[in-house]
């Protein structure tokens, strides 16, 4: 039995189709040189994982939020950076990890960044400080540092 395909979704899949083959059609044109020093990402809605050449040391890099404050990681446990945000409020930022205790100016959309060294936990947590001189917790984020 044959199924019916609208034109619409012929259309649709033609399209995909070529830009399907013009992507595998420049990848094979890449020197192999610069496929082994890049990487890439593959993403499935939120989630994006990095596929690492073999043999090849790269920096862990992490990012997430929660609420109204993000924590966004660079580096690994050698030597990395740390950067907390605000987003929408007026308050500050408390940064901390392996190696990290810190607090951002007050002021409307704070961040904080800083270096830090060691194996763990990193967290950014906001503070909304509209009603001083205690405000509540806008958000913690953590990720893990390794």
């Amino acid at each position: 039995m044959k199924q019916f395909i609208p034109p619409r979704r012929k259309t649709l899949f033609v399209v995909l189709g070529l830009i399907l083959a013009l992507l595998t059609g420049g990848a094979a044109t890449a020197s192999p040189a610069l496929a082994q020093q890049s990487t890439e990402y593959t993403c499935s809605g939120q989630v994006c994982i990095r596929v690492i050449p073999e043999g090849m040391s790269v920096a862990m890099d992490a990012h997430g939020c929660n609420y109204q404050t993000c924590v966004t990681l660079t580096g690994n446990a050698t030597k990395y950076t740390i950067k907390g945000s605000g987003h929408g409020f007026f308050g500050h930022v408390h940064i901390w990890g392996p190696g990290v205790n810190r607090y951002s100016d007050i002021g409307s959309n704070p961040v904080v960044t800083t270096l830090g060294r060691g194996a763990g936990k990193a967290c950014a947590e906001g503070w909304d400080l509209e009603n001083a001189p205690l405000g509540p917790s806008v958000g913690l984020a953590c990720k893990d540092v390794r």
